[in-house]
């Protein structure tokens, strides 16, 4: 009868879930990043605003410029910075590694709450994002990603399938 009561018991507090709560109170001041691509790609003038097309990376300062951050607590710190420039790559390769641009800001910030990605999405350099989407997932900071440009390329950027004949 003692057996029934403790499963009986067992049973009814599982059913309530009890969970344990801590509070940390953090010391150090948030930090969110905004990563701005700037390789090649980003020159393609294919953003649309209302005075005509511009390139993406000019959109992207007209975000970064606007008054938007404005909207962030006093007590958080942003840190605007700029990955896939060639002339910091030792062998001059133009292109986007999102992985090292991702995982040198989590490095560096140990207090990092929030990354603002704004890149075309295209990944040409580099290791997977995959690889530090799972990092940043595990020290439960979020990334947002802001996408620039069309979805579908320029007619002219198109290149269209070419075959050789069978016959010389």
């Amino acid at each position: 009868e003692a057996l029934r009561a403790l499963i009986v018991f067992a049973l009814a507090l599982t059913l309530l879930q009890p969970e344990v709560t801590q509070e940390k109170e953090r010391v150090d001041e948030p930090v969110v990043a905004a990563l701005m691509d700037r390789s090649g790609s980003m020159a393609t003038a294919d953003t649309a605003t209302p005075e005509g097309f511009i390139s993406r990376s000019a959109w992207i300062d007209e975000i970064i410029e606007a008054s938007q951050w404005t909207a962030l607590p006093e007590s958080t710190r942003t840190a605007v910075e700029d990955f896939s420039e060639s002339q910091n790559r030792p062998n001059g390769l133009d292109g986007t590694d999102i992985n090292e641009a991702l995982d040198s800001i989590l490095e560096r910030e140990p207090s990092l709450r929030a990354a603002i990605l704004f890149t075309d999405g295209s990944w040409n350099l580099g290791a997977s994002p995959v690889a530090s989407a799972l990092r940043y997932r595990a020290a439960d900071v979020p990334i947002y990603s802001v996408t620039v440009g069309r979805e579908t390329p320029l007619p002219d950027l198109s290149i269209p399938e070419v075959s050789p004949p069978t016959y010389g």
